[in-house]
């Protein structure tokens, strides 16, 4: 997830597909377009990664038998 944001800040940042195609680009592709898809992907996978999470805890629970006295 972390990757996929920080892929999406240096796109934004350096407004790459506007330097290469000027003029191009000014309404689909657009550096800040490409932002908001990989924000959406990194949110999809970090959605995703959670409910692995969840499931795995509901069909394995927590250790219970600990003997703590």
């Amino acid at each position: 997830m972390y990757i996929i944001v920080g892929l999406a800040f240096l796109i934004y940042i350096t407004r790459i597909p506007e330097r290469w195609f000027s003029g191009k680009v000014d309404y689909l592709g657009h550096s800040h377009n490409l932002w908001h898809i990989l924000v959406v992907c990194a949110l999809y996978y970090w959605h995703n990664t959670g409910m692995i999470y969840v499931e795995f805890r509901m069909n394995h629970g927590c250790a219970t038998n600990l003997k703590i006295f």
